[in-house]
């Protein structure tokens, strides 16, 4: 928004550069806030890692895809708004939202990351430009038609005059229409209720911290994600609530008094769990499983952690291969990210199919290659819905010698595997290091009990917007897992909702 202000100062200042001098002074000193509160806590050194990840760790995403973003929530305003920024840049010669919008996409380009609530600072110049459009065009036509309007009947000449009015309102119902769809539909109500269970679980009946000496529940530990962490933190001031990701660096290995922790369990929170119990499971065979996916046993399953992770079969020679059948590990819970190429000499591959596994079926899913011909087939996994974790349990090819079978789709056998080898994008080995704080977490976890579940029905927007899940909505699946590890005292929840 830097350039946008700066441009409506210096052009209402006379363009005055001392007065533009002057407002630019609070725009560095605002944001040098934030590094001299963490400095004066004693927290420099987390807000520089902080921002040094923000810069150069996090998942690159193409900025076309805030379009597609914003097109999936209100495509009407995207449309309107686009077409009218132009029109107004072009046509109005007006530079003010082109000034707006331009820096901020401009910027999401450049560090090629971005979440759909940074789409929030667009939205007012969409609204604008689409204003500005509709009542010009309304005009234009209304002035170039006069004539047409003249030998109107009475009703038809005052819907004409009306019409930037009857435009505004329909576009104004339409809104209020979507608006109600989503209030009424209260997508965090199932997080809010969890929120509410657990503060209630952990304070006297008073609404306190845990203070009392009588209380069942005191010094009991919140561990949640940071989306409901300050909320406990700030709202109910429960000064023993931990991040998950801050136990792994903080959390003492070994504690004189036993833990009473309470979690609150989202999808972040679960995938993280199960990518260390993956580790430490992996620790204790010998190696990641290539011999499990071909011994007819869905309970055993080749894994390998990185993204890009790919497990090559050699056929032994040339085939028409028909069909590949995967079974993917809890492929009834996880949608996985993959890629399929093939090769005549193990060395030049290509990519004959690429899409992702269906995340219903624990079964075998059948993926038609089109009787391409190869010695070789290659499965590349980038990661699924969960974490970027690679599990497969069971592999099938299907397909024919070409010399002794027609090319006739029905024929395709199961094919016999000579040898499969595994490796991942960048060639490293499979990272099975886990710190004592991480185990002492998956420890924790492992010895709670599930003790509520909330659940998400309503169209709950994925959190885990990593480059190997899909963007936009999924349609139920999202639940808050609240877990303990020790009785919970039997008064009542604290109410937040203000319900009887």
């Amino acid at each position: 928004m830097i350039p946008l202000i700066g441009f409506l100062v210096y052009e209402n200042s006379n363009k005055s550069l001392k007065t533009l001098g002057l407002w630019f002074i609070p725009v560095i000193l605002i944001p040098l806030i934030w590094p001299t509160y963490a400095a004066y806590t004693g927290n420099f050194d987390e807000w520089f890692d902080g921002v040094i990840y923000q810069v150069t760790e996090r998942e690159a995403l193409p900025v076309f895809s805030l379009a597609q973003i914003l097109f999936g929530r209100d495509p009407v305003l995207l449309i309107l708004g686009t077409i009218g920024i132009g029109f107004v840049a072009t046509m109005k010669r007006d530079l003010i939202p082109l000034l707006w919008v331009g820096p901020i996409l401009l910027f999401f380009y450049s560090i090629h990351f971005f979440r759909p609530f940074h789409i929030i600072p667009l939205l007012p110049s969409f609204c604008i430009a689409a204003g500005v459009l509709i009542e010009n065009v309304s005009k234009r036509i209304q002035k170039r038609n006069f004539v047409v309007e003249h030998h109107l009947k009475y009703p038809f000449r005052f819907l004409f005059d009306k019409l930037p009015f009857i435009i505004v309102a329909g576009i104004a119902i339409f809104g209020f229409l979507s608006i109600t769809m989503v209030i009424i539909t209260d997508v965090a109500y199932f997080q809010s209720k969890a929120v509410e269970f657990v503060a209630g679980a952990t304070m006297d009946n008073e609404g306190a911290n845990n203070k009392n000496k009588n209380n069942n529940n005191e010094h009991v530990t919140v561990i949640t994600t940071s989306i409901y962490l300050w909320i406990f933190k700030y709202i109910f001031h429960i000064d023993n609530a931990l991040s998950y990701k801050s136990m792994q660096s903080s959390l003492p290995v070994q504690t004189v008094e036993p833990l009473r922790v309470i979690m609150m369990v989202d999808s972040s929170f679960k995938g993280h769990i199960e990518e260390y119990q993956e580790k430490l499971r992996m620790k204790t065979i010998q190696s990641v499983g290539t011999s499990n996916l071909t011994d007819n046993n869905v309970d055993t399953r080749w894994t390998r952690k990185d993204l890009g992770s790919w497990i090559e079969s050699d056929l032994g020679s040339q085939n028409v291969i028909c069909s590949l059948n995967i079974a993917w590990y809890r492929g009834n819970e996880r949608s996985y990210n993959f890629v399929l190429s093939v090769s005549g000499d193990g060395t030049t591959f290509k990519d004959v199919y690429s899409g992702k596994s269906s995340g219903t079926t624990l079964s075998g899913e059948n993926y038609d290659l089109g009787n391409v011909t190869a010695k070789y087939i290659k499965i590349t996994v980038n990661g699924n819905s969960v974490n970027s974790l690679a599990s497969i349990t069971e592999i099938n090819v299907y397909g024919y010698v070409p010399d002794k079978r027609v090319q006739v789709q029905s024929l395709c056998d199961n094919l016999t595997i000579k040898k499969i080898k595994t490796g991942d994008s960048t060639d490293g080995t499979f990272d099975l290091k886990v710190s004592k704080s991480k185990r002492s977490l998956v420890t924790l976890y492992e010895n709670t009990h599930s003790v509520a579940k909330f659940d998400g029905t309503a169209k709950n927007y994925n959190m885990n917007q990593y480059p190997y899940t899909s963007l936009g909505y999924n349609t139920g699946g999202s639940r808050v897992d609240v877990r303990t590890n020790f009785a919970l005292s039997s008064k009542p929840a604290l109410n937040v909702s203000g319900e009887n």
